[in-house]
């Protein structure tokens, strides 16, 4: 009995190997198809800078307006985190909205929408930052615009890299990181020279720059999509025999 056995698990753990043999490689094989096919097309640069551009203009505004609450109205630190507290509410508010019309309007129209919504906020919060009763809800206004920019833009990272959409993500987060903080350091340093004017006017330009992406991102989309429906078209005529006669 002891040999039989043997006889029967030796072929077992030689077939065991066998598998493990072949799933390394075919995943090795996988992966190696997948670092080959993998090219950065040019829209990933594309998105990527109106991410830089809108993770930028928001911290124009994140990094200085608790000093101007400060400052211009006498705000007490409590007041500031109650303050931005309420404002963390009105950006959960947005971000859902963004959630049910990202996909209804498009991803790159939605985010060119709130980034839009930024430019007249901020730029009227630069002429009236000295008028509580009008600058705090420019304020708001121009935050919620971002989150409403930010969350519809995010999906697009799964998107602009065919076949790795992980690669896509990592690019857009890093260079969203890169534009908050390549503003931190402009925006405190105007803040103390100008107040919270000109961090106001610079949020605008870089939004601005945000819709021009977005504008270029939208453009790429519908050539991706009809080229893709050409070549479904073209699949489908090759397998009816009928329309070769």
């Amino acid at each position: 009995v002891p040999g039989a056995l043997h006889r029967v698990r030796r072929p077992l753990h030689q077939l065991g190997v066998i598998r493990q043999m072949r799933v390394r490689g075919v995943d090795d094989e996988h992966a190696r198809r997948t670092r080959e096919r993998v090219r950065l097309p040019r829209i990933v640069f594309v998105v990527a800078a109106g991410t830089f551009c809108l993770m930028a203009a928001s911290q124009m505004l994140f990094v200085t307006f608790g000093s101007w609450l400060r400052d211009s109205f006498g705000f007490s630190d409590a007041s500031v985190a109650v303050f931005s507290f309420a404002l963390g509410f009105g950006e959960v508010l947005s971000s859902f909205a963004s959630s049910r019309l990202a996909d209804r309007w498009g991803k790159e129209r939605a985010g060119a929408t709130g980034a839009a919504v930024m430019i007249p906020a901020a730029l009227l919060l630069a002429g009236s930052h000295e008028h509580m009763a009008v600058g705090i809800p420019l304020l708001i206004v121009a935050i919620a615009a971002f989150e409403f920019a930010v969350v519809s833009i995010i999906p697009l990272g799964t998107m602009v890299v065919p076949g790795a959409p992980a690669i896509g993500m990592s690019v857009m987060l890093a260079s969203g990181t890169l534009g908050r903080a390549t503003a931190s350091i402009p925006a405190t340093r105007i803040y103390v020279r100008d107040g919270i004017a000109w961090p106001s006017v610079l949020c605008a330009v870089l939004a601005l720059g945000t819709i021009v992406a977005m504008w270029r991102g939208a453009a790429w989309h519908r050539r991706t999509a009809a080229s893709r429906r050409h070549v479904l078209s073209g699949e489908r005529w090759h397998h009816h025999p009928q329309h070769h006669r």
